[in-house]
């Protein structure tokens, strides 16, 4: 998986989360890792077993809209939760599949107002495969060897 925005750029260069935007269908939450729905989603996966709705949508401001914000007023849990949720989708990319929406606007270490979005310049391999039939390394490489070839040529 390529993304325009790298998990590992905003990691490096996050100061302050201002807000986040995040939509999900709540059959997801059972394939998310239960440690996240544990700590940040507990109330929208019971609000979803509860209403039945197609759609969950979280939207946190943790600035006042049109009110500039001081340094002071870094929102320290704000931050752990988006860099909780960024280094889970770094290692285990499974997690990313779950959102439909996700978009953080953040003010990096310069100063700079920045948008990191999960879903938007996503680009990826898709292949399905038997899992019976590959025995090798070699296998896997030859069976995306062309589409990841035209991937890598359209970066």
């Amino acid at each position: 998986m390529f993304m325009e925005t790298s998990i590992d750029d905003t990691l490096r260069n996050l100061k302050n989360v201002l807000n986040m935007d995040i939509k999900i269908q709540p059959k997801n939450f059972v394939q998310m890792d239960k440690t996240l729905v544990g700590k940040y989603f507990t109330g929208l996966n019971n609000l979803g077993n509860l209403v039945h709705p197609k759609f969950l949508k979280l939207e946190a401001l943790f600035q006042t809209p049109g009110r500039a914000y001081t340094s002071s007023e870094i929102n320290n849990e704000g931050n752990k939760m988006f860099l909780d949720l960024l280094n889970a989708f770094k290692t285990r990319p499974y997690n990313i599949d779950c959102f439909d929406n996700f978009v953080v606007k953040y003010e990096d270490v310069e100063g700079k107002e920045e948008v990191f979005n999960l879903l938007k310049g996503k680009k990826e391999v898709l292949k399905e495969v038997n899992l019976k039939s590959i025995k090798s390394s070699r296998q896997w490489y030859e069976l995306i060897h062309e589409e990841f070839n035209e991937f890598m040529s359209d970066l």
